[in-house]
Protein backbone atom coordinates (compact mmCIF):
# COMPACT_ATOMS: atom_id res chain seq x y z
CA UNK A 1 0.00 0.00 0.00
CA UNK A 2 1.28 3.61 -0.54
CA UNK A 3 2.02 6.39 1.97
CA UNK A 4 -0.76 8.15 0.55
CA UNK A 5 -3.20 5.51 0.34
CA UNK A 6 -2.49 4.44 3.48
CA UNK A 7 -2.99 8.25 5.05
CA UNK A 8 -6.06 8.48 3.82
CA UNK A 9 -7.33 4.82 4.13
CA UNK A 10 -6.28 5.77 8.45
CA UNK A 11 -7.96 9.80 7.85
CA UNK A 12 -11.43 7.83 6.40
CA UNK A 13 -10.71 5.58 9.85
CA UNK A 14 -10.43 8.14 12.20
CA UNK A 15 -13.23 10.64 10.80
CA UNK A 16 -15.41 7.60 11.05
CA UNK A 17 -14.79 6.78 15.30
CA UNK A 18 -14.42 10.76 15.32
CA UNK A 19 -18.20 10.41 13.75
CA UNK A 20 -19.48 7.50 15.67
CA UNK A 21 -18.07 9.76 19.37
CA UNK A 22 -20.58 12.82 18.17
CA UNK A 23 -16.89 14.40 16.81
CA UNK A 24 -17.46 16.53 13.60
CA UNK A 25 -13.76 17.18 12.61
CA UNK A 26 -14.25 19.89 10.18
CA UNK A 27 -16.18 21.77 11.97
CA UNK A 28 -13.73 21.78 14.52
CA UNK A 29 -11.46 22.93 12.14
CA UNK A 30 -14.00 25.83 10.51
CA UNK A 31 -14.16 26.94 14.22
CA UNK A 32 -10.66 26.77 15.38
CA UNK A 33 -11.23 24.11 17.70
CA UNK A 34 -8.43 21.74 15.89
CA UNK A 35 -6.06 23.11 13.27
CA UNK A 36 -5.10 21.04 9.70
CA UNK A 37 -1.54 20.67 11.09
CA UNK A 38 -2.92 18.69 14.20
CA UNK A 39 -5.40 16.68 12.27
CA UNK A 40 -2.71 15.89 10.02
CA UNK A 41 -0.62 15.12 12.92
CA UNK A 42 -3.93 12.98 14.62
CA UNK A 43 -3.64 10.55 10.87
CA UNK A 44 -0.34 10.62 10.79
CA UNK A 45 -0.36 8.82 14.65
CA UNK A 46 -3.31 6.70 13.07
CA UNK A 47 -1.42 5.51 10.32
CA UNK A 48 1.23 3.31 13.45
CA UNK A 49 -2.14 1.92 14.55
CA UNK A 50 -1.26 -1.76 15.72
CA UNK A 51 -5.03 -3.35 14.77
CA UNK A 52 -6.59 -1.18 12.52
CA UNK A 53 -9.04 -3.73 11.15
CA UNK A 54 -10.30 -4.08 15.16
CA UNK A 55 -11.19 -0.42 14.46
CA UNK A 56 -12.95 -1.25 11.42
CA UNK A 57 -14.58 -3.91 12.55
CA UNK A 58 -15.68 -2.39 15.50
CA UNK A 59 -16.92 0.47 13.73
CA UNK A 60 -18.83 -1.72 10.92
CA UNK A 61 -20.86 -3.45 14.22
CA UNK A 62 -22.07 0.04 15.32
CA UNK A 63 -19.89 0.48 18.02
CA UNK A 64 -18.79 4.26 18.85
CA UNK A 65 -15.93 2.87 21.99
CA UNK A 66 -12.82 4.23 21.53
CA UNK A 67 -10.57 0.99 20.96
CA UNK A 68 -7.83 0.87 24.24
CA UNK A 69 -5.23 0.33 21.35
CA UNK A 70 -6.22 3.65 19.34
CA UNK A 71 -3.39 5.94 19.46
CA UNK A 72 -5.42 8.95 19.24
CA UNK A 73 -7.43 7.75 22.59
CA UNK A 74 -6.98 10.62 24.30
CA UNK A 75 -7.47 13.04 21.62
CA UNK A 76 -10.55 12.08 20.33
CA UNK A 77 -11.95 11.68 23.94
CA UNK A 78 -10.70 15.73 24.20
CA UNK A 79 -12.07 16.13 20.91
CA UNK A 80 -15.23 15.06 22.31
CA UNK A 81 -15.81 17.23 25.22
CA UNK A 82 -15.07 20.28 22.77
CA UNK A 83 -16.94 19.25 19.43
CA UNK A 84 -19.24 21.86 18.40
CA UNK A 85 -21.63 19.10 17.55
CA UNK A 86 -21.02 16.70 20.62
CA UNK A 87 -23.87 16.86 23.51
Amino acid sequence: MSNDHRFHAHERLMSRLADANGVDLDLMMQSGELTPEEFREAVLNCTGCSDPEGCSALLRGGGSDIPVFCRNRDKMKSWSEVSPYSD
